[in-house]
C-alpha cells in the first residue's frame, strides 16, 4: 500500500511540519525563555522582544540555568526583534519566575514581583517549573511586590 501511494505519505508529512513546527517555534519564545542560535549569545524573551544577557557571569548571578537553554534556527532568532540588552545582574526581566528561600513562587512583571499562590495557577498559566530561578532573599525582597495573580 505503501508502494502506491506515497504521495499520500508525502502529503501527510508536509502537512504534520505545518502544523508542528510553527507550535514547536512560538512555543520557545514565551515570555522568560532562554534562546540561542549558532553564537554563543544567549538571549531572554521579553515582551517578543530577544534581550541579549552579555556575559555569563550576569547570565550566572540571575541563577538562569544552562540547561533551560533552547537552541533554535539562525532564521528564527533573526526573526525575533532585538530588545535592550541585559547589561547587569539586577534586571530580571518580564517572565521570569523566582523563588527565595521559601515556597512562595513570584513572576517579574514590569518590575515588580506577583506572587502565584498555587500550583492551579501556575499551570494554568502555562509555566514551566523548571523554569523557577532560585535567588537571595535580599535580591527577591528587593523587588517592589505587586498584586497577586489571583485567577487561572
Amino acid at each position: 500500500m505503501i508502494k502506491k501511494h506515497p504521495f499520500f505519505i508525502i502529503l501527510i508529512l508536509t502537512i504534520l511540519s505545518l502544523v508542528i513546527i510553527p507550535k514547536t517555534a512560538h512555543a520557545a519564545t514565551g515570555e522568560g525563555t532562554l534562546i540561542k542560535g549558532l553564537s554563543e549569545k544567549v538571549y531572554v524573551i521579553e515582551n517578543g522582544l530577544k534581550r541579549w544577557i552579555q556575559t555569563a557571569d550576569i547570565f550566572n548571578k540571575l541563577r538562569y540555568s544552562w540547561t533551560n537553554i533552547r537552541s533554535v534556527s539562525e532564521k528564527f532568532l533573526n526573526d525575533v526583534p532585538p530588545g535592550k540588552d541585559v547589561a547587569n545582574d539586577y534586571q530580571y526581566p518580564n517572565g521570569t519566575l523566582l523563588r527565595g528561600s521559601g515556597p512562595e513562587v513570584y513572576l517579574v512583571e514590569n518590575e515588580l514581583r506577583r506572587w502565584i499562590p498555587n500550583p492551579q495557577i501556575f499551570n494554568a498559566k502555562g509555566f514551566k517549573w523548571q523554569n523557577i530561578i532560585q535567588a537571595l532573599d535580599e535580591i527577591v525582597n528587593g523587588i517592589r511586590k505587586g498584586n497577586d495573580i489571583s485567577s487561572y
